[in-house]
């Protein structure tokens, strides 16, 4: 499966009007373009953003100098880069929304980032996962049930089903169908890449030797660690550490 791509991009003058097999979210960084898509119309600049939903149909043009992030997902993506149903139906709806203080500083870093080079392929990988939650959250916000459930996985590393289903006031067997509709994962696989996300924070912020942050992260020990950054990030704690 081909995975999302973060980029920036300028947009020319000149009108365009096509459609991808791919979805695609625009943060405006530097000056506008006009875009179309059906019947809604918007600049996009300051904190409007695009939602473009893959096939469907859209128009643009720069206004002047313009820069924006794009985040390409493939229609296929699934796991940690799948995007949750109420987020299309938001989009689809309303494909313009505005951005808040913490996604116009993301973008900010991340026009910094991509522009220096500073970015490798599992950086660039893990910025574009943040960004697909942080739009869900902001755009789609998540049932209350799955959202207690999301807050006991983050807070407390919780990965036993009961525990998790207990907290959203549902069956364990209703849970876990419904954890999977409205995330696109288990929630045994939600947790893993909760503790992988904590877990990378504290290579890259902390002195703790890999086996100690095994421990502290769930993991039975840093072979565990590893094999399960391997198979879920495609990297592993000591590349991680090095940058």
């Amino acid at each position: 499966m081909a995975l999302p791509t973060l980029s920036l991009r300028s947009y020319a003058p000149v009108a365009i009007a096509h459609a991808h097999d791919w979805h695609q979210i625009v943060l405006p960084l530097e000056g506008a373009h006009a875009m179309e898509l059906d019947r809604a119309r918007a600049t996009v600049e300051g904190r409007r953003a695009a939602f473009i939903g893959a096939d469907r149909t859209h128009r643009f043009h720069g206004l002047g100098e313009n820069l924006c992030l794009v985040l390409d997902v493939p229609r296929e993506a699934s796991g940690a880069w799948w995007l949750p149903e109420r987020l299309m139906r938001a989009a689809a709806a309303a494909p313009f929304f505005e951005m808040d203080e913490g996604l116009l500083r993301f973008g900010a870093y991340a026009r910094f980032a991509l522009a220096d080079g500073a970015l490798d392929e599992a950086d660039a990988h893990l910025l574009s996962q943040l960004l697909m939650r942080a739009l869900a959250k902001r755009m789609a916000p998540a049932p209350a049930p799955i959202a207690r459930a999301m807050a006991l996985i983050d807070t407390a590393g919780t990965t036993r089903v009961e525990d998790l289903a207990r907290a959203a006031g549902l069956s364990v067997s209703a849970f876990h169908a419904r954890f999977k509709a409205e995330t696109g994962a288990t929630p045994m696989a939600a947790a893993i890449d909760a503790r992988l996300a904590k877990a990378e924070r504290l290579l890259k912020t902390t002195a703790l030797s890999i086996a100690e942050i095994a421990h502290e992260t769930g993991f039975s020990d840093q072979s565990a660690l590893t094999r399960s950054f391997r198979r879920r990030r495609g990297t592993t704690p000591g590349r991680l550490r090095r940058g």
